[in-house]
């Protein structure tokens, strides 16, 4: 953890360079008179980093990248394109230490030649998404500190020039005063008079960021003429967006017809407006209902002044549409903890043809309050303002129970006060053609009987189908369970099955004993039947589940997808799946699709294949990108698979198909754990093993293989070494010579 004092601090000041480290300080002369590109310069020589970019594109990193950046390290990257045009960047990858106000590692982007230029962006957070920042002019200057203790993998950024359009030429007004003169007089007599156009100022363009700033042309200086700059400002999904105008000073019109800034609630400016305006007074601040803005800045051929500056942040809450795969909310800075004074708002509303909204929570951790959670609470209401129904109000840290409304939408309202935080809430949801029952296909949640906790009502049948990806398992457990009937099947009772209505029968609940949990065995996919009849009713069930990614798998064929397939698989994974065959069969591997994050050496997110019932055995390959790789098959009847994710950046995942076979497939290996052996290869393959592998060798082994190859060369490849060192390998050896002995 970290204290008030910070040991290791390090100081930096541009009057000279002084670094502080653990290494001790060091002093570099005064900056005074050095041009920026000798700072660069000096700068990254003495720090590994930083540049001056030049040219219509390119990219850098921090430090390191991908490994994690080293400590105590201040990069300054200074950008810049052809006159006239504006800067794009993107950064593709980003994991930096996170601080609520990026006090510790931090990377800031100012729109201009140095660091006194406005301040586009700071950032410091861990992102699946790319982020872009976009400057109004041909200069930009990228910053990066890092502190002396928690450190990430740091950013993967681009830039691109984008020119200005010189289709529009700035309105020239031309005076000219004429004199008669003898055209003898003049000694080149006359010529044409040519007006050069001028191409227009390259500004706006895409923000994607938690927060950042965007500013008018040259601001604080004067703006242009004839300017026209358009901004599409972007946030995380399920968040609005916050923009509050820090300074503005733009030619006034009582229309704002002149000179004007307008702001629209969504990406185009078709969108409905937010505000429209000029002059010097401040407006209010505007919050859109989605994560998109549309900014449009204009000025005429007169009069122009000092332009404006505008601040923008990710704020809470969203308007929704939601289908049956539906989508997940949390409060702001999960699971961290949440600030205070936040007033959040989520307007959930099924997609046609649904007509119903499910919300299950799988966290919450509220500040406690027994006075009808009068501080932090969330407040569901049945519909989408304010008049709706309430459904519930809740705080503390018990699991609230799921929620479906009877209209088409749900509002969320989260609340909290100055005071006392935790780590707030995530609640998944999801849209169905019934108040009850519908697809779960969320990576957990909850379900349970109409009007639970109350009594269930009479004549309600309900279904639920709950399906994860191929290959993987369910668990289903119960937490409360009250059902009126005798026998199984009759009166009110709950149905389980495998599959579907016809699929292998789980079992047949009533009365008041909970059931025990239970873990799909043949498949993927759990069909659950609730039926009560016209007489008395009980208080109901509720029920989670959850899925068990990676399995045994055994028989003649089946299926094996990534977490969540087809959705975007999630962050650190790392499972495996075991496929058994019959003894004499193989096992062949087809890809039906595939989308896992891309690199060099799959470095990031991968699917391993081995051949063999664990990871230790011989590596078929390692795959990842969104081709399809040729079919596979194994050398006997086991084979392993291993997906593996990181923190950031994800993809579709994997769907393959396997299949026992019966043809002879690959030569077969030297059997593992044989002592020596004689085998010829051929176009696949052999793969030898140390007797016992992957376990410790027994003592006192003497072994020999002979490798021997019709008409061609031998090219052995050790995968794995792991042999007692002693020095001349005088105790245990492997020794490889060129011929038979």
């Amino acid at each position: 953890g970290r204290g008030e004092e910070r040991r290791g601090e390090e100081r930096r000041v541009l009057s000279g360079l002084v670094w502080s480290g653990r290494g001790g300080e060091e002093v570099f002369p005064p900056f005074h008179g050095h041009s920026v590109r000798w700072i660069l310069e000096h700068l990254c020589l003495v720090l590994g980093c930083g540049a001056e970019l030049l040219g219509p594109s390119g990219s850098f990193n921090s430090p390191g990248y991908p490994d994690r950046y080293p400590e105590n390290r201040e990069c300054i990257w200074s950008i810049s394109t052809a006159a006239g045009s504006s800067i794009t960047l993107s950064i593709h990858e980003f994991d930096v230490e996170y601080h609520q106000d990026c006090n510790y590692d931090v990377l800031e982007v100012y729109g201009g030649p140095d660091l006194l230029a406005p301040q586009l962006a700071k950032l410091c957070t861990t992102t699946s998404s790319p982020l872009q920042v976009s400057s109004t002019g041909n200069h930009m200057t990228i910053r990066f500190k890092s502190d002396a203790y928690v450190s990430g993998r740091g950013f993967n950024a681009s830039w691109a020039e984008v020119q200005g359009d010189p289709s529009e030429v700035n309105q020239v007004t031309l005076v000219l005063q004429l004199d008669v003169v003898h055209v003898e007089e003049v000694a080149d007599g006359c010529s044409t008079l040519e007006l050069v156009p001028i191409a227009t100022l390259g500004c706006g363009g895409p923000v994607t960021a938690p927060s950042g700033e965007i500013h008018s042309p040259s601001y604080p200086n004067s703006y242009p003429n004839n300017v026209d700059c358009s901004w599409v400002i972007s946030v995380e999904p399920n968040h609005r967006v916050f923009f509050n105008f820090s300074d503005l000073d733009i030619e006034f019109h009582s229309n704002c017809s002149w000179d004007y800034v307008a702001i629209h609630d969504g990406p185009t400016p078709s969108s409905s407006l937010l505000a429209h305006v000029c002059g010097n007074s401040l407006p209010r601040s505007v919050t859109s209902s989605q994560n998109r803005i549309y900014v449009r800045f204009r000025s005429d051929s007169s009069r122009n002044h000092r332009g404006f500056s505008a601040r923008f942040s990710e704020a809470c809450g969203a308007t929704i549409t939601a289908d049956v795969g539906g989508g997940a909310i949390a409060t702001p800075r999960y699971p961290a903890v949440y600030p205070p004074n936040q007033n959040c708002s989520w307007i959930i509303k099924a997609q046609e043809p649904f007509n119903h909204v499910t919300l299950s929570f799988t966290d919450f951790a509220l500040e406690t309050n027994y006075m009808n959670c009068s501080h932090d609470a969330v407040m569901i209401l049945d519909g989408n303002n304010n008049q709706a129904p309430v459904i519930g109000r809740y705080c503390g840290d018990e699991l609230p129970h799921p929620v479906t409304s009877f209209s088409n939408s749900l509002l969320v309202n989260f609340v909290s006060d100055l005071s006392i935080s935790d780590r707030g809430f995530r609640a998944t949801y999801s849209a169905s053609t019934s108040s009850c029952g519908g697809d779960l296909v969320m990576e957990n949640g909850a379900f349970n009987s109409p009007n639970y906790p109350d009594p269930y009502p009479p004549n309600v049948e309900c279904v639920w189908t709950i399906r994860s990806s191929p290959g993987n398992r369910l668990q289903l457990s119960f937490i409360e369970f009250s059902l009126h009937g005798g026998s199984a099947c009759q009166n009110d009772f709950l149905e389980i099955r495998e599959g579907n209505s016809t699929g292998p029968l789980v079992g047949c609940f009533s009365g008041s004993a909970l059931p025990t949990n239970y873990t799909s065995v043949t498949g993927h996919i759990l069909w659950i039947k609730f039926v009560s009849d016209a007489s008395v009713s009980g208080a109901g069930f509720r029920a989670t589940f959850s899925h068990l990614y990676g399995n045994d798998l055994t028989g003649d064929s089946g299926q094996i997808a990534s977490p969540l397939y087809p959705r975007t698989y999630p962050n650190n994974a790392n499972y495996r799946w075991t496929i058994t065959v019959e003894g004499d069969a193989y096992i062949q591997i087809r890809f039906l699709d595939m989308d896992i994050e891309d690199a060099y050496d799959c470095y990031y997110d991968h699917l391993k294949i081995f051949d063999g019932p664990s990871v230790h055995y011989y590596p078929l390959g390692t795959f990842c990108g969104i081709a399809r790789p040729s079919p596979l098959r194994s050398s006997a009847s086991t084979l392993t698979l291993q997906f593996q994710s990181d923190t950031v950046v994800g993809g579709q995942g994997f769907l393959v198909e396997w299949t026992a076979v019966q043809d002879s497939g690959p030569p077969p290996t030297i059997e593992p754990g044989a002592c020596g052996g004689i085998v010829t290869t051929g176009d696949t393959p052999r793969f030898l093993f140390s007797p016992g592998w992957p376990e410790n060798y027994p003592p006192n082994l003497e072994c020999s293989w002979l490798i021997r190859s019709e008409d061609s060369i031998v090219e052995l490849n050790l995968l794995s070494l792991d042999i007692e060192n002693y020095p001349m390998c005088y105790l245990d050896s492997l020794v490889i010579r060129d011929g038979e002995l």
